[in-house]
Parts: C-alpha cells; sequence; structure tokens
C-alpha cells in the first residue's frame, strides 16, 4: 500500500498532467494508482474492464477539463490584477494553451505564480477527493 504522501504527490502528478486518452483510478485495497489508457490497463494483472467496472474497488480521480483549466485562469487573472497578464488571456478555442505558452514567455514571474495557483487548485481537487475515499 502506497503510503498516504506519497499516493497523494502521484495522484497531484497524475491529474496536473491532465492526459485525456488516459484515466487514472485509486485501488482502494492496495492503495495504489491504475491507469487505463484507450481502453487497455497499464498495470500488469488487471483489465481495463475490471478496474472501470469494479467502483468499490477502483475509485476514478478527478479530471481538470479545459473548461476548468480556463476558469482557472479567468480567476487567475481577476486575482493577480495585472492588465499586461490579462491581455494574454482571451476567450478562443485554444486560450487554455496559448495563455500558458504566452505567459511563461512574456511574464516569467506571473507565470511562477500562475503554476503555484494551479497546483494549489489541484491539490483542492485531489483532497476533496481523497477525502471521499
Amino acid at each position: 500500500m502506497i503510503p498516504a504522501p506519497e499516493l497523494r504527490t502521484a495522484l497531484c502528478a497524475a491529474v496536473a498532467e491532465g492526459d485525456a486518452r488516459t484515466a487514472v483510478y485509486v485501488d482502494r485495497a492496495t492503495g495504489e494508482l491504475v491507469r487505463v489508457r484507450d481502453g487497455a490497463c497499464l498495470t500488469e494483472g488487471l483489465t481495463a474492464a475490471r478496474v472501470e467496472d469494479d467502483e468499490a474497488r477502483f475509485a476514478e480521480a478527478p479530471v481538470v477539463t479545459v473548461t476548468d483549466e480556463f476558469l482557472w485562469m479567468e480567476e487567475f487573472v481577476a486575482e493577480l490584477g495585472e492588465p499586461a497578464v490579462a491581455a494574454l488571456l482571451d476567450g478562443r478555442k485554444g486560450a487554455a494553451e496559448r495563455f500558458a505558452a504566452r505567459l511563461a514567455k512574456e511574464a516569467p514571474a506571473a507565470d511562477a505564480a500562475w503554476q503555484r495557483f494551479r497546483a494549489a487548485r489541484i491539490d483542492e481537487l485531489v483532497t476533496a477527493f481523497l477525502a471521499a475515499l
């Protein structure tokens, strides 16, 4: 069984990665993370069907959607209160990716603040998820 701090760290990293093709589960029996990618379980000895169907044993980790990410960016920009940073965020399709790239290039200090903000939001998601297990 993975100790709680290591599980939390691994889960935060998996959620932050945000791979749309991979679902991440916590195995309640072992405390380990299990990944199902493109319909195949990446953990030896388990099948995707078993993981996806056994909700009593496997809890699917939260996912950060593009909409979530964009809303977090809007909240971050409002809290930061810097017009130059606000100008980097637009509402067009792909805004989250553009904002992150432009922020890293044009405003490194704001980018570091954004990374901390995003990590805090992911930590909130993971905390609520683990509390519900």
